[in-house]
């Protein structure tokens, strides 16, 4: 009986030991942890499970230089190398706070990079404020990518640089709309002249300077068709060809001519 207690009493506080050691292996308190666990007997039941902490333990010089690496790939603005990096790391110490930390903070970049998307699709430039308030808030740090990034499109939407040329955006679809091409092509000038690294806007331009021309192409020859035998349609074409404007018109001049004649 006495051989019994005195067993019991040993499996309780190697037990205790064990316990001790992975609080300190969940804090990352690594080296305590390697210290208290190393201090057990093989013949302990959970002794595998010691085997296998004290190998993570050993990964952890590696794991500090990956997380240094996926450190560096957020600072960077590449949120999925982070990401990548950080699902290794875990995978190794799932416990390792550090690239928990990092993890989470990506997920809540993530979910404030949507909110400001969704904010600038509906036209609400007041929410899309204060989700580059929380990124900033978020990510202090002036060389991260990230803050560098809120900083520079808080000002721009302050300074009025990114509402005009949302606002011009705008404009120029509705009378992509009603197809007052010229209308559009001068307000996608003025957005893009606003933000030229919009691809939006890049696109909308291009779009609308093809439109021009292609109507700029079809009315003149137009006109010169019926102009003996319908004046008053060949003057409705040429005055359509001065509203697109003189830029790269080639048949502004001759329509003026024209409507003099």
């Amino acid at each position: 009986l006495k051989g019994k207690i005195m067993k019991a009493k040993k499996y309780t506080e190697v037990n205790e030991l064990y316990q001790k050691g992975l609080r300190y292996y969940e804090a990352n308190e690594f080296n305590k942890a390697r210290g208290t666990l190393q201090m057990i007997e093989a013949d302990f039941e959970k002794y595998e499970e010691i085997k296998d902490l004290l190998e993570k333990i050993d990964q952890i010089p590696a794991v500090e230089v990956s997380y240094s690496m996926a450190n560096d790939h957020f600072k960077a603005g590449d949120l999925d190398k982070t990401k990548e990096m950080l699902y290794s790391i875990l995978k190794m110490i799932p416990v390792y706070k550090k690239a928990l930390d990092l993890k989470s903070l990506i997920e809540e970049m993530e979910q404030l990079i949507k909110a400001m998307n969704e904010a600038e699709t509906r036209k609400d430039p007041q929410a899309v404020i204060e989700a580059l308030k929380k990124i900033l808030e978020k990510v202090p740090n002036p060389d991260n990518y990230y803050n560098q990034f809120a900083y520079k499109k808080m000002k721009d939407l302050t300074t009025g640089k990114n509402l005009r040329a949302e606002l011009n955006y705008v404009s120029g679809i509705e009378a992509m709309a009603q197809w007052k091409y010229a209308a559009a092509y001068e307000y996608f000038k003025k957005a893009y002249a606003s933000d030229p690294d919009s691809v939006k806007i890049k696109i909308a331009l291009s779009e609308s300077k093809q439109k021009r021309l292609k109507i700029l192409q079809t009315c003149y020859p137009a006109s010169l068709i019926v102009e003996k035998e319908n004046p008053a349609k060949a003057k409705i074409l040429w005055k359509k060809i001065i509203d697109l404007g003189p830029e790269g018109n080639e048949y502004y001049e001759k329509a003026i001519k024209k409507l003099e004649g």
